[in-house]
């Protein structure tokens, strides 16, 4: 019997990374390189993702698009947030494991997210929900904040389906106030 093979977090896949590695690839090529994909069953369908702001502080990775848009129902209250909080939207790059909208399989697009980490470079990435924060760090707990590359820290928060939740809103609000006090931070250091 084979030995489990030890999943790769991205922080330890992005620590461990030569730094000529990290070299950033051109936004118009991650952009083809996501829309052309057809990895997956689904790749013919719907890719709904803006894939802009490529220079955004905030990168905000959801499950699905769904948790991220802005015309929909999680990512609506994503947005109200954000403009809630006096984020702007120009500072934040939106993604999600998978690309298409249908799709479940987020191990087929995984390669798509690093490339996204490694040309956005943001100095924050907020995973919203436990399956996005287990992809990007090892063993989260929501509020963790660690640091994923040399340039680059993940907090570990709850999805917009769970802000039915009055206590729930109210975390995001003080986790989203947090980022923006560490942003306010670098810029004046």
């Amino acid at each position: 019997m084979a030995a489990a093979e030890k999943p790769v977090y991205y922080n330890e896949l992005l620590n461990d990374m030569p730094q000529e590695c990290m070299l950033q690839q051109s936004h118009d090529m991650l952009r083809q390189d996501i829309q052309n994909c057809r990895l997956c069953p689904f790749a013919k369908l719907t890719k709904p993702l803006p894939l802009n702001n490529f220079d955004a502080s905030i990168m905000i990775v959801g499950e699905t698009p769904d948790d991220v848009l802005y015309d929909g129902k999680r990512g609506g209250k994503l947005g109200k947030l954000l403009v809630e909080m006096g984020i702007d939207l120009k500072d934040v790059y939106l993604t999600s494991l998978t690309k298409c909208s249908e799709s479940q399989d987020s191990a087929k697009c995984a390669h798509h997210l690093t490339g996204e980490i490694l040309t956005v470079r943001p100095s924050i990435i907020v995973c919203l929900g436990y399956k996005t924060s287990s992809t990007i760090m090892q063993q989260p707990q929501f509020g963790q904040y660690v640091q994923i590359a040399p340039y680059t820290h993940a907090l570990a928060t709850y999805s917009f389906a769970d802000a039915e939740e009055a206590i729930v809103l109210d975390t995001l609000r003080g986790q989203f106030n947090y980022i923006l006090n560490v942003l306010q931070g670098m810029r004046t250091a």
